[in-house]
């Protein structure tokens, strides 16, 4: 791959990340479930903070928790609920 080809691929990759502090995904799952990854009840983020993992008790997740994570979604971002089953 020649230099220039190089500087256009790693210029539209930085051009398009979201600012810092904003997510492109808020993951709901159960406590217990395996898609928690046996973490505890609460919100965690990935290596780069681009997204949240919320793992919650009760039918469904704390609106006071979610709601200010859904303000720092980018516009393309989503949200994903996992409900018990």
């Amino acid at each position: 791959m020649k230099l220039r080809a190089r500087l256009e691929k790693l210029q539209h990759v930085v051009a398009n990340r979201p600012p810092p502090g904003q997510l492109e995904m808020v993951v709901a799952v159960p406590f217990g479930c395996g898609m928690a990854f046996d973490q505890p009840p609460g919100v965690h983020f990935n290596v780069d903070g681009r997204c949240a993992t919320v793992v919650f008790e009760g039918p469904e997740p704390d609106p006071a928790i979610m709601e200010p994570l859904r303000a720092r979604l980018v516009p393309w971002g989503s949200t994903i609920v996992s409900h018990p089953g």
